[in-house]
């Protein structure tokens, strides 16, 4: 029998080392309790408007809703995953369940759709899906007791998290095949 697994192996081999551009790993709060999973990495230019959302907040009087730190000396996965960046991202402290984490991305990225940027080509218009995404503070273990927060679909690759689709194809005993179809309602 063959198998399709050396091309899902060749396609699912991301590793941030091997990466050509710097990237800022993204923890629910930083610095990262012993264990704690990286949650998505981000890139250069994410970060930059990650810190600019925090000073806007923090000229109209509001608590910044981001923990961007430098990389504390340490060893082991967490100074691995942050080598080429120097610095990580988490939720402010005070943002300490995951309600509080979704309505403080929700309202984040609703200022950036109505603004139109900074990333207005990539969420903006039909991209935006009125669709929240559950994001596990274990990326590769998702239950429930690991629920971080939840965030629009469409803003899940500026984040670098770990997002996973569905695809189901039925053959039948009388040789029919189902496929499936979107609901013309989505925008993909």
């Amino acid at each position: 029998m063959t198998t399709l697994l050396p091309i899902i192996l060749a396609c699912d081999n991301f590793r941030v080392e091997n990466s050509s551009e710097p990237l800022t790993p993204f923890y629910i709060h930083v610095p990262p309790k012993q264990g704690e999973a990286t949650i998505g990495f981000l890139r250069p230019s994410i970060l930059e408007q990650l810190w600019r959302y925090n000073q806007d907040l923090i000229s109209h009087g509001t608590s910044p809703i981001w923990e961007i730190i430098d990389v504390p000396p340490a060893t082991g996965a967490v100074q691995n995953a942050a080598a080429a960046s120097k610095k990580m991202v988490g939720f402010a402290n005070a943002l300490s369940t995951a309600s509080l984490r979704s309505a403080a991305m929700e309202t984040m990225l609703q200022k950036w759709v109505s603004n139109g940027e900074p990333f207005g080509d990539l969420i903006a218009g039909r991209m935006w899906r009125n669709e929240l995404y559950t994001i596990y503070s274990q990326p590769f273990v998702p239950l429930m007791e690991n629920l971080a927060f939840s965030m629009e679909r469409a803003a899940t690759p500026l984040f670098g998290v770990v997002t996973y689709g569905v695809h189901l194809t039925v053959y039948t005993s009388d040789y029919r095949v189902w496929i499936p179809r979107r609901a013309r309602t989505k925008q993909t």
